[in-house]
């Protein structure tokens, strides 16, 4: 057995204990961080959509007008209104699906990056254990 303190021993339970409990803690940043990314890419489509339609709707009913024979009332701006909104909607819930995605990705990486670390770490300290236990 080993004489030093701080030697790698994956039968001791303090070791054990607190790598596990850091591990878990970094996975469950890990999983709200992929979830609250993939909440705000739907909240932002849901968003998008509900800005078309409303202006959509908007843009309907300012163009439901009597026609004059000398062209379309003053004020008529229905498909202005409805193209302005399309583009507006589109923008945000585009730009708030690209940020959803982003921060989703984050999680995905974190997460990967803790398998590595968890897999090489533990894997990497059997093999010093084993080798000073010769």
């Amino acid at each position: 057995m080993s004489t030093d303190p701080n030697a790698f021993d994956p039968t001791s339970a303090m070791w054990s204990v607190g790598l596990t409990k850091r591990y878990a803690d970094a996975y469950r940043r890990a999983k709200v961080q992929t979830g609250v990314g993939g909440m705000i890419k739907i909240l932002s489509a849901i968003l998008g959509g509900f800005i078309i339609v409303i202006s959509a709707l908007s843009g309907a009913s300012t163009s439901v007008q009597a026609p004059s024979m000398f062209g379309p009332p003053p004020g008529s701006l229905g498909s202005a209104v409805t193209t302005m909104g399309s583009v507006i909607g589109i923008m945000i819930g585009g730009i708030g699906y690209l940020l959803g995605s982003l921060i989703a990705a984050n999680g995905q990486i974190l997460k990967a990056t803790l398998d590595t670390a968890v897999n090489t770490a533990f894997r990497e300290g059997l093999v010093r254990f084993a080798l000073t236990r010769q």
